[in-house]
């Protein structure tokens, strides 16, 4: 994969549109679009490229999706043997703070009710 593609491929992955690139790197989506597929970008677009990624470039010449996905897939199913206390610390941080969120929305959606029962009730009151 040759590093145009490796570009377009982390650009996916964070959702990222060509046109938002292409303002970030001060051109035109056009010319960021030839970027990505002539896979010939200068070193100092790639070092702004990577910025923009929040990577090194090191990590983003090197770019493999395979191992992120092999690895993702390893941690969802348990076949990763290398599972450490500060992923389990992790893991545990992120069901407390989805059991939050839910619980947030549970409490809105209550309010919610309240009002739209006193409404309601006003409405029949007329």
């Amino acid at each position: 994969m040759d590093i145009g593609e490796k570009i377009k491929k982390v650009r996916e992955l964070r959702d990222y549109s060509q046109e938002y690139m292409a303002i970030q790197l001060k051109m035109t989506q056009g010319g960021y679009s030839n970027l990505e597929q002539s896979g010939d970008p200068t070193y100092s677009k790639l070092k702004k490229i990577a910025a923009i990624f929040d990577l090194s470039l090191t990590d983003l010449i090197n770019f493999d999706e395979k191992k992120i996905f092999s690895s993702y897939l390893g941690n969802i199913t348990g076949d990763n043997n290398t599972i450490t206390e500060s992923n389990i610390i992790s893991d545990k941080l992120l069901e407390e703070e989805l059991k939050a969120q839910y619980n947030a929305r549970l409490l809105e959606k209550d309010k919610e009710i309240v009002f739209l029962r006193a409404m309601l009730e006003k409405t029949m009151d007329k």
